[in-house]
């Protein structure tokens, strides 16, 4: 009998424990969850719609994930102008750091993009431009390839137009650029987290950049 009961209270007292346990860990993953920092760019996947983005082309079908009823910016180059760009008006407080990526595809290589940011001091993108900072430059190619950037917010910025621009390395040939998938937060991007909106088909079995 006292065996059975021995038995019977550490049962009771594992299940606690693993009940106390999965609490922890629920409550933990809750707190992790709601730290991550949200995607200051508004249609970042160029669903449906370029805006608000402005941009040297357009909209295109191609996705970068090939999600259902998504698409990229499409935003080809050619002479006399090497270089073409999507953009974005975002507000800002000084002091902050923002991290950028996005990913784009090339037609060809000898091509590269970067992150510019334009900081002004009123709201919207108005005022007095106060400083202009670019990340270097990274080479694409022919498959999709994610770059970053990244900022610290001058003294009395109110906004940043975060500019994505491309353009030709070495060679004038024209090239043809889809850009998706864009990021600009308070830390670096960790995972695009398409699971509220049934969009699964952005995660795989595999990893990738």
């Amino acid at each position: 009998m006292r065996t059975l009961i021995r038995s019977r209270f550490r049962s009771g007292e594992i299940a606690a424990r693993a009940g106390s346990l999965l609490v922890l860990g629920l409550v933990g993953i809750a707190s992790w969850a709601e730290a991550q920092p949200a995607n200051r760019l508004l249609n970042p996947e160029f669903d449906d719609v370029l805006a608000p983005w402005v941009s040297s082309g357009g909209l295109a079908a191609v996705d970068a994930d090939d999600c259902p009823g998504s698409g990229s910016a499409n935003v080809p180059f050619s002479l006399p102008f090497l270089n073409s760009y999507v953009a974005q008006c975002v507000e800002v407080s000084a002091g902050e750091t923002l991290h950028a990526s996005m990913r784009a595809l090339s037609s060809r290589a000898l091509v590269a993009g970067l992150f510019r940011f334009v900081f002004q001091s009123g709201p919207g993108c108005t005022g007095d431009e106060l400083e202009t900072i670019d990340s270097e430059l990274t080479p694409l190619d022919t498959t999709w390839i994610r770059f970053h950037g990244s900022a610290v917010v001058p003294a009395g910025a109110a906004s940043v137009g975060v500019l994505v621009s491309f353009g030709s390395v070495l060679s004038s040939a024209q090239a043809n650029i889809w850009a998706d998938r864009a990021w600009l937060g308070s830390q670096p991007l960790l995972f695009f987290d398409g699971f509220e909106n049934n969009a699964t088909c952005r995660w795989s079995a595999t990893i990738a950049d």
